[in-house]
């Protein structure tokens, strides 16, 4: 189970190269899309492990849609639930594609990179990694000292 809330948008993502069983991540945050928008991937060799909670309209034998697997069958629509967020997943997708969004996520590294040596050259503190290394994208990690208010 991958839990890679900030990887979609951040990062080039292959299902199929992650080999997980299950793998979850927002399309809200770096994607771009409305809030609401996430999914949770299962591999099919892992599919019939998922349950609902709430069965949808192609529970049971006399299930109105048969998509040929009973994990989308059972899944596919949750009655009330309002599917505006995910509809706009593929807009958010052609936006970055439009907008060269591979450059964006080079500089917006190139900014993450410059704040943390700024930051380190005015404190003490120092990340778990290096700032030239690959280990973050789009979003970087530093322990600030403390508040002048705060006992040390």
């Amino acid at each position: 189970m991958v839990d890679g809330a900030h990887a979609v948008g951040q990062i080039p993502l292959d299902m199929a190269a992650i080999n997980a069983d299950f793998y979850t991540s927002n399309c809200h945050k770096w994607l771009c899309a409305p809030k609401g928008s996430a999914f949770l991937y299962a591999h099919p060799r892992a599919q019939h492990l998922i349950e609902p909670l709430v069965v949808s309209w192609g529970w049971g034998p006399t299930r109105q849609y048969n998509f040929g697997s009973d994990f989308q069958d059972y899944l596919i629509w949750g009655g009330t639930a309002d599917p505006s967020a995910y509809l706009t997943i593929p807009a958010a997708i052609a936006f970055q594609a439009d907008h060269n969004w591979a450059e964006v996520r080079q500089d917006c590294h190139a900014l993450a990179r410059h704040a943390l040596e700024a930051v380190m050259d005015l404190t003490d503190e120092r990340p778990l990694y290096h700032p030239t290394s690959d280990f973050y994208a789009q979003m970087a990690n530093l322990p600030l000292p403390p508040s002048p208010t705060q006992p040390h």
